[in-house]
């Protein structure tokens, strides 16, 4: 009788898990224009030192928001369970963990952050903007990295190894002639 209770909860468990964990009571900024070129360092960085993120995620734990290591433990690394999404997933904030906790009431997992406070909504839509804009490490022309806005990393790799061969079997047929 035990067994085939626990095996109702873990099946119970795995369905939660495949329908997705969605957030609820997010703040709509809608009416906020988007930023455009929004810059990691000088315009999302100083939002988690400004508001205390570096507090509880600077020292401890598996998240750091502290310069220098918060940009590659956010971007295109998966959010703790229950969350079936990344921290950060470029060029889609709608599907991003760190745009959940700073928007919503709910975000799926724990409670908006940060602690006892909330993040204006400008902030808000910074973050919200730099992530569509695809999560870049420096704004537009900076130099930075590229990603291509959607895919993780796996999908980025495969896009590599893809672009790859298929210059690799270009320069095979023009030197067989």
């Amino acid at each position: 009788m035990m067994l085939r209770v626990l095996g109702i909860f873990l099946i119970g468990l795995a369905l939660q898990a495949q329908a997705g964990v969605t957030p609820q009571f997010c703040t709509d900024l809608s009416g906020i224009p988007e930023t455009p070129g929004v810059d990691f360092t000088s315009q999302i960085q100083p939002i988690f030192a400004n508001n205390g993120c570096e507090t509880c995620h600077g020292g401890s734990g598996n998240l750091y928001l502290t310069p220098g290591q918060s940009y590659s433990n956010l971007v295109s690394v998966p959010a703790s369970a229950p969350v079936p999404v990344n921290r950060v997933e470029p060029g889609n904030a709608d599907q991003s963990f760190l745009f959940w906790k700073v928007n919503c009431d709910s975000p799926g997992s724990g409670s908006r952050m940060p602690i006892g406070g909330t993040l204006s909504e400008a902030d808000q839509a910074l973050i919200r903007d730099w992530i569509n804009q695809g999560a870049l490490p420096a704004g537009p022309g900076a130099g930075g990295a590229n990603p291509v806005p959607g895919l993780g990393w796996v999908g980025q790799w495969l896009l590599v190894l893809l672009l790859l061969s298929v210059g690799l079997a270009r320069a095979r047929r023009a030197l067989l002639g």
